[in-house]
């Protein structure tokens, strides 16, 4: 579908903008929306576009804020967004949910058929809008894909934990760490999602995958690799997470696709301090 139309919500967003960037880049007719998704201006907008695309990609929603707040942004919008998208029975839609649907992965990578358990406002708000797609796009219409994602990460990104680390660094000379540092984590770099979002609009492939790049990281191995490009005072708090760790196993929509990511952590961490 290359030189097809391509919808974005969240376009604004950490992951929007490098996801526009690249699509344009590459041959995408790009549309997006301004206005809140839950005003019946903006749904009339968002109608409008969706029924003249090829391809929905819904990134809009929300990690902070209090639990109705949460809601809003990742179920209430998705259930708007999903209700539009119904209408349009040849739009392909790519829903980023989240791996927190798991819940606690445990020392090993989780796979797809994991049984969900989120125990987290934001991973259960995330299962809902994942449920939601699923009831109004029917299995036998073939048009639905699901990425469940770890922490990404990369340039524009200042909300994650990466992020946090290295701008409490680079500003105050001093991080903190909440809990043991042993929580493990999956990390992804934006624009290898962002690639394999792209890769997903291009081909007729569907279904849930979880995208993550091989190798995960305590928050102990994170705090290393910081300390190899600076000095800085460790205070330890307190565990505010009710996530322990979030190992997501990718391979499935590598073997399928032969995505690969490009980008690494320890590549990442480096640059921003060389």
């Amino acid at each position: 579908m290359v030189d097809g139309r391509l919808i974005i919500t969240g376009h604004k967003g950490f992951v929007g903008k490098s996801l526009v960037k690249m699509a344009k880049s590459r041959g995408f007719d790009v549309l997006f929306v301004e206005g809140d998704l839950l005003k019946s201006d903006t749904v009339s907008k968002l109608r409008e576009s969706i029924s003249a695309s090829d391809v929905l990609v819904h990134l809009a929603g929300g990690f902070f804020g209090s639990d109705p707040k949460i809601v809003e942004k990742n179920t209430l919008v998705s259930l708007t967004v999903a209700k539009l998208a119904s209408e349009n029975p040849r739009l392909k839609i790519i829903y980023t949910s989240t791996g927190a649907v798991y819940g606690n992965s445990g020392s090993d990578p989780i796979a797809e058929s994991t049984a969900l358990n989120p125990n987290t406002v934001y991973g259960m708000s995330k299962k809902w809008g994942e449920e939601i797609f699923d009831y109004y796009i029917p299995h036998n219409q073939r048009r639905l894909t699901i990425f469940r994602l770890p922490s990404i990460y990369g340039p524009g990104n200042e909300i994650g934990v990466i992020a946090r680390f290295i701008k409490s660094i680079q500003e105050n000379d001093s991080l903190s760490l909440h809990g043991t540092g042993t929580q493990c984590r999956s990390f992804l770099h934006v624009e290898d999602l962002c690639e394999a979002i792209l890769c997903n609009a291009n081909s007729s492939l569907v279904g849930i995958f979880n995208l993550s790049e091989s190798i995960p990281y305590s928050i102990s191995e994170i705090i290393k690799i910081l300390e190899e490009q600076s000095s800085f005072n460790l205070i330890n708090l307190p565990l505010e997470n009710t996530l322990d760790s979030m190992i997501l196993d990718s391979s499935c929509y590598r073997s399928l696709t032969g995505w690969v990511t490009n980008r690494s952590v320890k590549e990442y961490i480096e640059k921003q301090f060389g």
